[in-house]
């Protein structure tokens, strides 16, 4: 939506690089758009850089002011888009962009323009702000009392291995290449480590399990619940464990509200492809109470995941609308309407 200023670099050439290469300096103030892959990148550098070929980069003439561009392709990257070559690799030729036409008012009104965008963008930005945080905040609220809950049960109650009071049903895993779910498209849900990745036309799981993340990345980032249920008719590729809770000894909503606070780094395994393999995960314990407090800490949960969810949904939606605000408000900005 708006573009970045670049005043540094982690990566730097040399001048001798610089020379044995077609690479080219490039003069303060160059607004630089991405061209390749993720088309539609903009930055206009503070200091003088080289970029690699998946720049498009523009050096403005006295008739173009560099911001008015900057926000100019912005608004225009989805037609931009539209011009790149393939379907697979997406790239925007350079010929593509010189035959590319957008508004060109007087230097003045360009420099207006800039000037009520920054201005409108500013405030909204702040906006923004204001609701990520809300959503960091709720997500603090549930961490926090997860660790609370967890902690006070630690101090009353004895540990199990999940081994010991859980199923395991990782043997009937069938990963399906994505090429070939593109033939089996369906009804049925389609999990991988951090939830639904598809629909299929078969199941292979029929009721209510646990999904634990096998693979590492979402157990060590966490962008994702590490643990979630799973219920009704669904598939799984390999990249999940799928347990259930052993009738009588406890939950599955217990075992994953239990989960989702663990620390487990220290039972992943493998530095090539480090994973949390079903060795590992069945050592691992967790507190057991008395299944009347399991089903009491799980109310309780609940009502406190539910209030978190309502808090993160409205600031997402308000996040969304202020996105659909910014287009909007750019949008008008290049009809002449601002």
């Amino acid at each position: 939506m708006k573009y970045q200023k670049v005043s540094s670099s982690k990566d730097m050439i040399t001048k001798l690089g610089l020379d044995k290469s077609s690479a080219k300096l490039l003069p303060i103030g160059t607004v630089s758009y991405s061209s390749r892959a993720t088309i539609g990148k903009i930055a206009i550098n503070e200091i003088e850089v080289s970029t690699n070929q998946g720049f498009t980069n523009f050096i403005c003439n006295d008739d173009l002011y560099n911001y008015y561009l900057a926000y100019c392709l912005s608004n225009f990257t989805n037609d931009i888009v539209s011009l790149s070559n393939s379907t697979t690799f997406k790239e925007v030729s350079k010929s593509s962009f010189k035959s590319f036409q957008i508004p060109l008012p007087p230097l003045a009104e360009q420099k207006r323009i800039v000037a009520k965008l920054d201005s409108l963008f500013e405030k909204i930005d702040k906006a923004i702000e204001l609701h990520q945080q809300n959503i960091t905040n709720a997500n603090t609220l549930m961490a926090s009392t997860l660790d609370k809950t967890f902690k006070k049960l630690e101090g009353e109650y004895s540990k199990s291995t999940l081994e010991s009071i859980t199923d395991n049903f990782d043997g009937k895993r069938k990963p399906i290449k994505s090429s070939d779910r593109e033939k089996l498209k369906g009804e049925y849900p389609y999990y991988g480590a951090s939830g639904i990745i598809d629909y299929v036309n078969d199941y292979i799981y029929d009721g209510e399990y646990i999904l634990i993340s096998e693979d590492v990345a979402n157990l060590v980032a966490r962008k994702y619940p590490i643990a979630f249920i799973a219920s009704g008719k669904f598939w799984v590729n390999n990249h999940a464990h799928i347990l259930s809770a052993k009738a009588g000894m406890t939950n599955n909503h217990f075992i994953c509200y239990a989960f989702a606070q663990l620390d487990i780094s220290e039972y992943i395994t493998g530095s090539a492809q480090p994973k949390l393999s079903q060795k590992k995960l069945n050592e691992i314990s967790i507190v057991l109470p008395p299944l009347p407090i399991q089903q009491k800490t799980v109310e309780y949960l609940d009502s406190i995941a539910t209030k978190v969810d309502k808090i993160k949904q409205l600031n997402e939606q308000k996040l969304e609308n202020l996105k659909a605000l910014k287009a909007s408000i750019l949008d008008k900005a290049f009809r002449g309407e601002l």
